[in-house]
This record gives structure tokens, sequence and C-alpha cells, in this order.
């Protein structure tokens, strides 16, 4: 039987297939990536009768490919989108919260930029604590809300493309510049982005929906992730990886699909 998770993942390749025949989208990706989407989303239905171990951490594995294959779709940014969002994002820098994070001492920015590092293997570090725990039982739920949450950030790439922030910031006052945590997040970004800004952030959608999937159960664990989560979303608009629209909205999303799966 289909878990939940499962049947989300399969739903949003297949979307992802779908969506790669728009006609906005690069000729000589369409069917690369209808055709990747599909498989995987096939790979999910075989799997489905797999092992429970494997059943329990193939989501693992589907967020990096849920993240990447969308790219293939996208070959301009949307620049009108991207202005509107940068002009939040000036109102915000004006303000006297903005203006605090964008002059934050050195050891400060290094804690925004280790938070941001840390969102990599927060997801998998809290899966294992859940079954150390011994609660396999919430293993689906935790998959759920996490997958639904990403999945809704990363679909939308091919229809609201931006170049992230610091893209086009270059030299801004809002980086920080001699931080060692950014020069070790840029290098990441470097190899493992695929260069694009999602909106809503999945950064932040991950991170607040990791939280709040623990939360009912081992809360604890829950409210020092959220603190955490809330850490990567200042770092994300501070570091310029994600403009303050893409934080917002992603912790909105992980939000909802708490709300519709977790709580």
């Amino acid at each position: 039987m289909l878990r939940t998770s499962e049947l989300v993942s399969i739903v949003y390749f297949l979307s992802l297939a779908a969506l790669a025949w728009r006609e906005s989208a690069p000729r000589s990706a369409r069917l690369r990536t209808s055709v990747a989407a599909a498989a995987v989303a096939g790979a999910v239905l075989l799997a489905s009768s797999a092992d429970a171990v494997v059943r329990d951490w193939l989501p693992a594995l589907l967020l990096p490919l849920s993240y990447w294959l969308p790219a293939a779709l996208v070959s301009r940014p949307l620049v009108p989108f991207e202005r509107w969002l940068m002009a939040w994002d000036d109102r915000f820098f004006a303000s006297a919260p903005g203006r605090a994070i964008g002059r934050a001492p050195r050891p400060v920015r290094e804690v925004f930029e280790l938070a941001y590092l840390a969102v990599y293997p927060m997801v998998p570090a809290a899966f294992a604590v859940l079954l150390g725990a011994g609660l396999r039982a919430d293993a689906d739920r935790f998959w759920t809300t996490v997958l639904a949450a990403e999945y809704s950030c990363y679909i939308l790439l091919p229809l609201v493309p931006t170049r992230p922030p610091r893209a086009i910031e270059k030299g801004s006052s809002h980086r920080g510049r001699d931080a060692l945590g950014r020069r070790i997040n840029l290098a990441v970004l470097g190899r493992a982005s695929n260069q694009w800004n999602t909106f809503p952030s999945g950064h932040v959608a991950g991170a607040v929906a990791c939280a709040l999937a623990m939360l009912p159960v081992l809360p604890g664990a829950g409210i020092a992730l959220l603190a955490l989560a809330g850490l990567i979303a200042v770092g994300s608009i501070a570091g310029r990886y994600h403009y303050l629209a893409d934080a917002a909205a992603g912790a909105a999303v992980a939000c909802a699909a708490a709300a519709l799966f977790a709580l």
C-alpha cells in the first residue's frame, strides 16, 4: 500500500513531467525532463513494495532530485518579479531590523551563515533522531510534511524563475563579506545549487516543516529545530541567498503543510 509521502512524490514528479511541455520551457529540455520525472515517479511506485528501511530513507534521495529537475525548464529569469522582490528587500534593509541585520558584527554573521549551512544535514539528521527514538510509525507523517512543503516551492520554479539576490547585488553591503561560513556556503552553492532562486524558499520551507513535523512527538527537538529554522530564515536573507518574500512564503508553505499532515 502506498504511503502518503510516496503518493505526494508521485503526484509531484508526474506534475513536473506535464509541466515540462509548457511552450516557454526550453525545447531541448522538454522530453529529457519529462521522461526523467516520469521515471522517478515510476521508481517511487516500484519502491512501495520494497523493504521498509528503503522506503523510510527514499525521500532523502527524492529531495535533491525534486530540486534539480525543474531547473532544466528555466532559460531566463522573470525580471519584473525579481524587481518586485528586490523592492521589498530594499524597504526591509532600510528599516531598523534590516539595518541591524545588514550591519551585524562578524560573529553574528557567522552564526547566520553556519545556520544556513546546517539546512543540508538538518532533515536527514532529524529523521534519524525520530527513528532513534523508536518512532518509525511517524516516518510517513514526517516525510509527507517535509516533502509537501519543499515540492510546493520547487514546482513553481519554471513558472516564476528568478536569480538569487547575491547574483544581482554585486558588492552589496548586505552581504557577510568576510564571514568564513559565507565562503563555505558559496563553495557549496557553486557545486550543488542549480543557480536559480526558488520562490518560496525551499530551504526555509524544509527547515520549518521539519521542525513542525517533530514538534508533536519530540517537543524538545521540535523547539530546537524551530529555533534553527528561524536562524536559517534570517541567514538566507542576510547572506542574500534568498529574498525576504522567499523566506516568508517558505515559512507559510511549511505551516500549511504541517497543518495538513503534521499537527
